[in-house]
């Protein structure tokens, strides 16, 4: 179905693209940009960055959740957008667990924090 929605709308594709080869698939078939989890540095040094946006989850505290955000690294998010920057990244998408699906509206203090100490490297958010 994504593949061809991709071909008549401009799509970012994400969910379940753990292998260069799912990425590449969903590239070619029109995909505008797959988003890819934070967890797998080597997966995401092999994509175009110009194709490539890299969801990070995180806690109340900033902290980056992985492994379908049930591990929590105690890794603080703006560490690991300058890590993801070393890598060339510079498009990434943030989820906010705490607050995300359960009808409660974003943490807007939390946002707003995070704004002020966003790296200049990444365009878009």
């Amino acid at each position: 179905i994504i593949k061809k929605l991709a071909q008549e709308h401009h799509i970012y594709a994400g969910c379940g693209l753990r292998s260069l080869t799912d990425v590449e698939d969903m590239l070619k078939s029109s995909v505008c940009r797959c988003v890819v989890a934070s967890a797998d540095d080597v997966l995401i040094t092999k994509i175009p960055k110009e194709r490539l946006v890299v969801e990070i989850s995180i806690n109340e505290q900033n902290e980056v959740l992985i492994h379908g955000r049930q591990t929590n690294t105690h890794v603080n998010i703006i560490t690991k957008i300058n890590q993801l920057i070393q890598i060339d990244v510079n498009i990434i998408s943030i989820t906010f667990v705490q607050s995300e699906g359960h009808l409660s509206g974003i943490p807007r203090q939390q946002i707003r924090n995070l704004f002020i100490q966003n790296p200049q490297n990444i365009e878009r958010i």
